[in-house]
This record gives C-alpha cells, sequence and structure tokens, in this order.
C-alpha cells in the first residue's frame, strides 16, 4: 500500500489520540491557520528569510521569545534534532569534553560523533521495575566535574520521554559555579510553561540554551520546534556564532512556510487561549486520575514534580502475572478501542496528553479502561484452569525487573568520530563481549542507545541487545559492527 493510501487509511480510522503530535489530528491548529496549498511558498518579496529575518517570521520569532522568557527565540523546521545538534556543535571545539546525561536521545551522541567530542557520562537513577530513568544528582554532577577538569559544556535532558522532572536547578546551579555552559534538550517541555503546576521549563531556571520541540506537547506540525537562549546565558560571542552557522547550515535553504505558519498560529493560540486550555487540561487529567482509582487491575504511576501531561499507565501485578502487560494494554485499546498511545513497553504504556485533547478522549479512554479491567477481572476470578487461552503478550511470565544495561558507565575505548575510522568486521551479537563497537544500537522508542561507537561490549549489554531486540533501529541479520 502506498503512502497516500495508508495515511488515508489511518486517517479513516478517527483514532483517538493519545499520541504525538500534539494537535491530536488537527484539532486547534486548523482554528487560527487553515493549511491549504496555496500557503506553501518560498522565499518570495514579502515572505522574509527564515536564516536572516527581517519581518514576518522575525515577529514571530519575538512573539516566542516573549512568551517563553528568553533573551532570543529561533524557529526550527527540522525537529529539536537540528537544534541540539547546533547548540552543541556551535558550543563546542573538536577534541572537547563535554558532559552528557546517559539517556539522551541519539541526535546528542550524533553531535558527539560529527564534532570529534569526548563524552563525559552523568548515569541517572532507574526506576528496576519499569526500567526508565527517573533522577540525575546535582551531588553526582559535583562529583563529575571534579573528576573531569577542563569540561566547558554539560548537556542535559529534561523533562525525559516519560515526562519524568528532577531538580536541574541544582545541576544547572553547580555547572554554572564551575563555568560550565548548560544545553538543555527540552524537547518534551515546550507546554511548561502555561501552568504553575507544572514543572517550570529550564529556561527559567538559569539554562544558556533550550531547544524544544513544538510538534510534541502543543498543536502545531510536526519537524517544528524552537532554540532559546536564555535571558542571562554564559555563551561567548564565538559560541553565539557558531550556533547559529550551524542553524543556518543544518537546516534547508526551503523552509517550509507550512510549519512556520504552523508555529506563528500556535503561538497567537497560547496568547489567546493558552493557560485557560491547559488549566481545562490539568483538570480533566484529574478527574480521569480519580476514576482510575475505581480499577482493579490497571493504574496510573506517578512520580514527584513529574509532568501531569504524561501518562504512565500499567497493569498492576495481580494482571501482569496473568500475561496482561503494556503491550498487550497497548494493542487492545488500538484494536478494539481506537486508541493509539504513544508508546509501550513489557511494563507499562506512555500516553501524551495536550491542550487539544477534550473531554470526550478523557470518556473514552477511561470507559475502554473500564471494560479492560473487567475482562481481567473474570479471568483472574477464574484462576485459569490451564485450558484458558492467555493472552500472547508475556504467557504467563513476570517481566524481569532489571536497570536497562545502557544506563551503566560504558568503557569508552575511542571517541565516536575515532570509532568511525576504524577498520571493522561483523560480528554475531552473541561473541561481541569484550570487542569494541563501531556502531549505534538505538531501541527506538525512547531512542537512547545501548552501545554507542567506540565503546566496549559487556554481557550485560548483549543481554539488552537481546531484550530490545525487536525494538532495535541498526542491527543487521547477520550481527553487528565491531573494530578489527
Amino acid at each position: 500500500m502506498r503512502l497516500t493510501e495508508t495515511l488515508e487509511k489511518i486517517k479513516a480510522q478517527h483514532l483517538v489520540s493519545f499520541f504525538m503530535p500534539g494537535h491530536k489530528m488537527g484539532r486547534k491548529i486548523r482554528d487560527y491557520f487553515p493549511l491549504s496549498y496555496e500557503n506553501d511558498i518560498t522565499e518570495i518579496p514579502g515572505a522574509d528569510y527564515l536564516h536572516d529575518p527581517t519581518g514576518a517570521i522575525l515577529e514571530t520569532e519575538m512573539l516566542m521569545s516573549q512568551l517563553y522568557g528568553s533573551l532570543e527565540s529561533k524557529i526550527l523546521v527540522g525537529g529539536s534534532t537540528v537544534g541540539i545538534l547546533s547548540m552543541i556543535l556551535g558550543s563546542t571545539t573538536r577534541g572537547d569534553a563535554i558532559i552528557v546525561n546517559r539517556n539522551a536521545h541519539k541526535s546528542v551522541y550524533h553531535a558527539i560523533e560529527m564534532g570529534g567530542l569526548n563524552p563525559v557520562y552523568l548515569i541517572p537513577d532507574m526506576d528496576q521495575t519499569l526500567d526508565i530513568p527517573v533522577n540525575l544528582s546535582a551531588s553526582r554532577m559535583e562529583a563529575l566535574i571534579k573528576s573531569a577538569p577542563g569540561v566547558k559544556v554539560c548537556l542535559l535532558t529534561y523533562p525525559t520521554y516519560e515526562g519524568i522532572c528532577y531538580d536541574v536547578k541544582a545541576i544547572i546551579d553547580v555547572c554554572h559555579r564551575h563555568g560550565i555552559v548548560v544545553l538543555v534538550d527540552e524537547a518534551h517541555g515546550a507546554h511548561l510553561m502555561l501552568s504553575e503546576a507544572l514543572p517550570p521549563s529550564t529556561l527559567a531556571l538559569g539554562a544558556d540554551i533550550a531547544v524544544q520541540s513544538f510538534h510534541k506537547t502543543l498543536p502545531a506540525l510536526t519537524q517544528t520546534a524552537c532554540l532559546h537562549f536564555g535571558k542571562n546565558h554564559l555563551l561567548n560571542n564565538r559560541q553565539v556564532e557558531g550556533v547559529r552557522w550551524h542553524l543556518a547550515a543544518l537546516q534547508t535553504s526551503s523552509p517550509s512556510y507550512l510549519l512556520m505558519g504552523s508555529v506563528d498560529s500556535m503561538l497567537s493560540l497560547l496568547k489567546d487561549q493558552g493557560e485557560r486550555l491547559m488549566q481545562y487540561l490539568m483538570t480533566a487529567i484529574a478527574n480521569f486520575e480519580c476514576r482510575m482509582d475505581d480499577l482493579s487491575y490497571l493504574a496510573i504511576k506517578r512520580y514527584n514534580g513529574m509532568d501531569a501531561t504524561k501518562l504512565i499507565l500499567m497493569p498492576k501485578d495481580d494482571a501482569m502475572q496473568f500475561g496482561y502487560d503494556g503491550n498487550w494494554l497497548s494493542e487492545t485499546l488500538r484494536e478494539h478501542f481506537g486508541i493509539q498511545v504513544e508508546y509501550a513497553t513489557d511494563t507499562f504504556c506512555l500516553l501524551m496528553t495536550s491542550i487539544a485533547n477534550n473531554r470526550e478522549d478523557f470518556e473514552k479512554l477511561i470507559g475502554s479502561l473500564t471494560v479492560i479491567d473487567g475482562l481481567i477481572d473474570k479471568v483472574v476470578a477464574q484462576k485459569v484452569d490451564g485450558t484458558q487461552k492467555m493472552p500472547k503478550a508475556l504467557n504467563g511470565q513476570h517481566p524481569k525487573k532489571e536497570v536497562t544495561a545502557y544506563m551503566t558507565q560504558p568503557e569508552v575505548v575511542y571517541n565516536p568520530s575515532e570509532a568511525k575510522l576504524k577498520e571493522t568486521e561483523r560480528c554475531c551479537v552473541t561473541e561481541a563481549a569484550g570487542k569494541v563497537s563501531c556502531s549505534y544500537i538505538i531501541p527506538y522508542p525512547p531512542g537512547i542507545p545501548i552501545l554507542v561507537p567506540g565503546e566496549r561490549i559487556t554481557g550485560d549489554k548483549i543481554a539488552a541487545i537481546e531484550k530490545y531486540r525487536k525494538q532495535l533501529m541498526s542491527l543487521p541479520e547477520n550481527g553487528m559492527e565491531v573494530i578489527k
């Protein structure tokens, strides 16, 4: 089936969207900008120029800066990825060391490779049940800085994909005391400034640069994002100009005016209704969570200070022991109730909400979960006599509760750019222990590498590769690339 046919087929399913993009199948965005092919133009007179704006685009960026409280904001049409690449490459010099939280997105690692940088990893604390990072420590950052003198730049991820937040201000303050520039991948935080009930944006906490994805959590088209310079940033002139140069070099010279138009319309929506719509969303989520308390086998997991617009939906242990895991729950919601989640694992489903979700979405969700909860209850009540068909996901087995291997401190033999220059060979995964990787091994979602080029392959990393094999983006059937 061709792409256009596939898109029309999915559109006809009228899915209830608890996945990105944040416009939820076109809601809200069309109220301010009814997209049409006639709006698809290039840099003709009067339309301004993205890479040196003096007119309409500049006005949009100035409104963005005003709403977000930045010194200056730049529209991105290549997603947060191009912003992350530009801020890292622009603020560093080849051979520099850079502190990076190990649970960083793959674009961060690509910037490290492209820039010939030496990563120094800040390892997060993990929730060993859900296998997700839940905290980064300021004291650990302090110790890391002392062990790696000369570091001038740090990259932090906040919030995480799952909406987990931590005391990022304490880490920013530690870095600034040592003269270290703080870059933040805030791709999942473009909506945070809409409510004081949400965690604060790092722009309000002293980040030097923050990159945000509009399309993830707000009503804007996919690929739209922004880069903000903090009001009191520590970057020198060379670094600022380096970031600007990379933005112009890495983004297309023919940016889509439909994408940029959707950003402008989204900003108008936020200015006119943003806080009211976010309050409505927060109330709807609170009501939904109260009704979830009535369910016996399904629950919402919350962490202190997390982004409330992210919902971590998980089967309880009583359901898990009968094979009802997160993947089964995701498939059941899609196939039988027309509800699409963001992603699923053995232990949970992640649902992404936005100000474009309405009351009917949450009613459909709680109604569907109530039915599913009742179905699980019938199986549990019958205590499964051995002849009853089990759900296909786990065949009655508990998922392993273990920390993901890529969240341990790796042995870095070469930096990624050095590793890519080495002579390589293909090796079976099961025989790769002790060798040095020359490729990225990345489960997607969430897009966080198990292995980065130049790292020693250990038994726990091989176990992680096998565990996430179905989610891996780049593992050929004939094995993996290693350095000879």
